[in-house]
């Protein structure tokens, strides 16, 4: 990277432990650029009542919100989010600057030793997401699921204290937090696909930061970027669908790899029973028309159903 003394910065993020050390993680990048990085920690309403599932906060992105608010004031210039996070649609002048490479995206078991076929009929899983609850109950309907939230670490220690009989996480969290001596098991992607985004870090700034932007764009990981891109592509279609119409609605997980510029796409629209509806896995050069055909397939199956 080029060496920049004339940066100073304020990146903004969450205060929980995790964001602390993604935060940190971009920090030191930018330093090693010449930019002066100064945190700022902001607290988010996705912070703020633990009690309330994240579907009931009443916002497409309670942890972003207010971070991308104090972006557009000027009370910071940056900030790092994990991008599942964000809204579907980006705020009005706003943009990821840059991508860091993609973590590990799988879904992973926290339960006291074991996996999910051994856990007991009618036990209750962790989960924060409505997403992961329908593929839950997809694998195994006899089981249980329950809302989880709070930091990473706060959610095992209610697996340890048998609040639960386990948690399902993302993969790339425990490893972020040094924690993955706890995983009882790694969901193949086959098995259970990712939020679209999961696993990715997105550096975001307003649109209009000509200098910001030129910095950002440095440390960008463009196979991140359109692995990440594609998925969000599709993350809009579905989410358009599901305004217009109700046999559109489903949880999508899905997850995009880009290999020697082919990208490959794996996604399923899981309903709330865990009925399946749709899966697809599509390959193809061009970012578009990967997504137009995995959209067109699950389509077809949604009106065949």
């Amino acid at each position: 990277m080029t060496s920049r003394s004339d940066h100073s910065i304020k990146l903004g993020t969450r205060a929980s432990k995790m964001a602390l050390i993604q935060a940190e993680k971009v920090r030191r990048i930018l330093e090693l650029a010449g930019a002066s990085v100064r945190i700022v920690t902001v607290s988010t309403s996705g912070d703020v009542d633990l009690s309330v599932p994240i579907a009931g906060l009443g916002s497409p992105a309670p942890f972003c919100e207010t971070i991308e608010a104090a972006i557009l004031d000027g009370s910071i210039d940056i900030a790092v989010h994990s991008f599942k996070d964000l809204a579907v649609e980006m705020t009005q002048g706003l943009t990821v600057a840059a991508f860091l490479e993609r973590d590990d995206p799988r879904e992973c078991l926290v339960a006291r030793g074991r996996k999910l076929s051994e856990l007991p009929r009618g036990a209750i899983v962790g989960t924060s997401s409505a997403r992961r609850a329908a593929q839950i109950r997809s694998l195994r309907s006899d089981l249980r699921t329950r809302s989880i939230r709070g930091p990473v670490d706060d959610r095992i220690r209610q697996v340890e204290q048998l609040s639960y009989d386990g948690a399902v996480l993302a993969v790339a969290g425990l490893a972020r937090l040094g924690m993955m001596d706890r995983i009882d098991e790694i969901f193949s992607l086959d098995v259970m696909l990712p939020a679209p985004g999961q696993a990715a870090l997105a550096v975001q700034c307003r649109a209009d930061d000509t200098d910001r932007i030129a910095l950002l764009k440095e440390m960008d990981h463009r196979p991140t970027r359109t692995a990440v891109e594609v998925e969000a592509s599709l993350h809009r279609l579905v989410s358009e669908a599901a305004r217009k119409s109700r046999d559109a609605e489903g949880e999508l997980s899905c997850c995009a790899t880009v290999v020697a510029g082919v990208i490959e796409l794996a996604a399923s629209l899981t309903d709330e029973s865990g009925g399946k509806a749709s899966a697809v896995v599509v390959r193809g050069s061009d970012h578009a028309s990967v997504v137009e055909r995995a959209w067109r397939t699950m389509r077809g199956a949604l009106t065949e159903d």
